[in-house]
């Protein structure tokens, strides 16, 4: 195969789960889902493909850089960070502290909605929310508790109360330990989200986007009252904005 019509191999690593997708002309031709601690098995999947780079995001532990610069000594390697991103203007007080997940799903926001005013809301181990004007300019966000940090919290730091899962929830209100425990969290990240975007919508006026991305998300989206998008492969459409800007 040419060099230049060689795929991308993109790897988010998190704290969940180890991400990993193939691009090609822009277009995800395969995407895999691994635990932290089989980096082997990522590498076995992909040891007979060949591609033109691969880019490495990590929010999690691992030592898979080095791993994949032996995997194929030919084909490079880049670890995104901050210094890589040049398309994005900083409210924040200290930008080169930001998690490289938040900026790679700003990244790919940019991408998806060019020059829009957007929220883009990460749910993972923690949820964050961002908001960028124009596209291009981060206002601030915020960052809380994900879903399942929030079940597990009730339940590892009381006595006496089960431990809970979206799957419970009964409606906004519930009628049982279990359903309360379910809707309290459901519920109250939903609050969190509308708050934050009506903020955002007061400061920058018109119609911005929302747009949710990550694990989980949909148990969110059909439950919010403002219009959302659901991207899924948030992250890595940043990570290959930034990958294609390398070559």
């Amino acid at each position: 195969m040419p060099e230049q019509n060689k795929p991308f191999l993109l790897i988010d690593v998190g704290n969940s789960f180890i991400k990993a997708a193939v691009y090609q002309n822009d277009i995800c031709l395969q995407k895999s889902s691994f635990l932290p601690g089989e980096e082997k098995a990522l590498l076995t999947v992909f040891s007979k493909m060949s591609f033109h780079s691969i880019m490495m995001l990590a929010s999690g532990q691992t030592n898979l850089h080095k791993s994949l610069q032996e995997f194929d000594a030919n084909t490079p390697v880049h670890q995104l960070h901050f210094g890589l991103v040049k398309s994005i203007n900083w409210s924040y007080e200290m930008p080169e502290t930001i998690g490289i997940d938040r900026i790679a799903a700003w990244l790919g926001a940019q991408t998806m909605y060019e020059r829009k005013n957007i929220c883009v809301v990460q749910l993972g181990t923690c949820m964050t929310i961002d908001c960028l004007e124009n596209g291009q300019y981060h206002l601030g966000g915020i960052i809380s508790p994900g879903l399942n940090m929030r079940f597990r919290s009730m339940h590892e730091f009381t006595a006496k109360l089960p431990l809970s899962s979206e799957n419970e929830v009964f409606g906004k209100m519930g009628n049982s330990t279990l359903s309360c425990l379910a809707s309290g969290v459901l519920y109250g990240m939903v609050a969190e989200i509308e708050y934050q975007f009506e903020a955002f919508k007061d400061l920058v006026g018109g119609d911005p986007l929302l747009v949710l991305t990550g694990g989980g998300v949909n148990n969110l989206a059909h439950r919010l009252k403002p219009s959302n998008f659901v991207a899924p492969d948030l992250v890595f459409l940043g990570m290959l904005k930034v990958l294609k800007s390398l070559i």
